[in-house]
């Protein structure tokens, strides 16, 4: 298995210096890439050089589209996620949105709208809007 380039950026961006080279060799596994995306529900393993905080509860879909807007989201949206029916996948900016919170669509699912600078990461709770300043 080949990461896609979107995976491989991101994780070089976003996870922790110290954690990368484990999550690109787990997530290259066709055998162990399941048991690393469901370690999302129990750790943050990011960093970012600016992170926003986004409650669960409290973004309005239209709200959370302007935001990642003003970020420069927009084009299609890569999704590494725990649930094996959306990781992996492609989707456009507003498929990749849920229609009722407007957030992510599932918790322990990262969105990256741009492999080098914006993702979302969705946990149970909460969430985050990764960013390094360059979108």
């Amino acid at each position: 298995m080949t990461l896609p380039s979107a995976e491989v950026e991101f994780i070089q961006m976003f996870v922790k210096p110290t954690l990368r080279d484990r999550w690109l060799h787990q997530l290259d596994s066709p055998k162990r890439r399941s048991k690393q995306l469901q370690r999302l529900h129990h750790g943050f393993y990011f960093e970012a050089r600016s992170m926003e905080h986004v409650k669960h509860h409290a973004a309005h879909r239209a709200d959370f589209i302007a935001m990642l807007r003003r970020y420069g989201a927009g084009g299609p949206v890569h999704v590494i996620s725990a649930h094996s029916s959306r990781d992996g996948n492609a989707y456009s900016f507003e498929e990749a949105i849920d229609p009722n919170e407007g957030v992510a669509r599932s918790h322990s699912t990262i969105c990256i709208y741009s492999p080098k600078s914006l993702a979302v990461f969705a946990d149970e709770y909460d969430r985050y809007v990764l960013w390094n300043g360059a979108a």
